[in-house]
């Protein structure tokens, strides 16, 4: 894709690079595929990988667009070799952006010594939450 939005409809128009079945990364596009009524047998899978940076690699090389959790592919995305879109539902008449979301979970020990990494750490998720809602 050379566009920054597309819509539904355009992931069935373009050939796609997947990580293998049960991934982390391949569950969660499944699931947005769901949600987006979207069947993963509509769409022209070219290859099925088992690695994100074989998976990145190929896509570099123009075969075809991957779903990626954006974490992975910071460094590409700011060098410009990767291009993130943002996918728009315009079937309902009222454009809506879809996103794909995975829910993070804390677990801690109530009773263990929290050190101030770990208060870091969880302030950073805290203020990523916020962001992102």
């Amino acid at each position: 894709f050379d566009r920054h939005k597309i819509t539904v409809e355009d992931l069935l128009t373009t050939t796609w690079v997947m990580r293998e079945q049960g991934s982390g990364a391949q569950q969660m596009f499944e699931k947005a595929l769901q949600s987006w009524s979207v069947d993963l047998a509509q769409l022209e899978v070219v290859l099925v990988l088992n690695s994100s940076e074989m998976v990145k690699a190929v896509v570099e090389g123009g075969i075809g667009a991957a779903a990626l959790p954006e974490l992975m592919v910071q460094k590409e995305l700011r060098l410009g070799v990767l291009n993130a879109v943002q996918v728009i539902d315009q079937r309902s008449g009222t454009p809506a952006l879809l996103d794909i979301v995975q829910p993070i979970w804390k677990l801690k020990h109530r009773q263990r010594f929290q050190t101030q990494i770990m208060v870091a750490f969880e302030n950073i998720l805290h203020n990523s939450i916020a962001i992102a809602s």
